[in-house]
């Protein structure tokens, strides 16, 4: 789910598609079709929705009249989470990579390899990317230039979602556990 500057919410599915919703009355605007499997994630960014799918591509969208404005095929598995700061959008993949984008024209411009396993999901605070992984690790990159700063380890299972606050970062994974990082 994703909230756009006007109140409406996109709301992606497995059925492949993003519904548009008017906030203040509950209707639907619009089906926006275009994925050809399930639709995992959507960003808001600048009049623009980006969607990531199992289908292996993320699409942007022109949300004033719902046109797909490109479609991005540099992923071989399915994105997972998308995460856009400083004029970049960032992408996890299950391909064990994160693509970044540069926003004004739509062009790759890094590809970050760290990651052994899926990439879940992606974090941006005070500057730095985290991301999760199924290799069990929290990697942190500096958005500035890209560059991983520290792997984090502790967990023996999938890191399966992040949360910033009180200058910690927390991580949750599926070897039931959560655990706290001094940001």
């Amino acid at each position: 789910l994703t909230v756009d500057d006007d109140g409406k919410l996109y709301s992606g599915s497995i059925d492949n598609t993003i519904n548009v919703w008017n906030l203040s009355t509950n209707q639907l605007i619009k089906t926006l079709r275009g994925h050809t499997y399930a639709v995992h994630c959507l960003e808001y960014h600048d009049g623009k929705l980006y969607s990531g799918s199992e289908d292996t591509t993320i699409k942007i969208w022109n949300c004033s009249d719902y046109k797909l404005i490109k479609t991005l095929t540099e992923h071989t598995e399915p994105v997972f989470h998308l995460k856009i700061h400083g004029g970049k959008l960032y992408s996890g993949g299950w391909d064990s990579t994160i693509k970044v984008w540069n926003c004004s024209d739509h062009t790759l411009v890094a590809t970050l390899e760290e990651h052994t396993d899926a990439v879940h999901r992606l974090k941006i605070h005070d500057g730095k990317l985290y991301s999760a992984s199924a290799d069990n690790t929290v990697n942190v990159w500096d958005c500035s230039d890209d560059t991983l700063i520290t792997t984090l380890r502790g967990h023996t299972g999938t890191v399966w979602d992040l949360a910033i606050g009180d200058g910690e970062l927390y991580s949750a994974s599926v070897d039931n556990t959560i655990k706290m990082w001094k940001l």
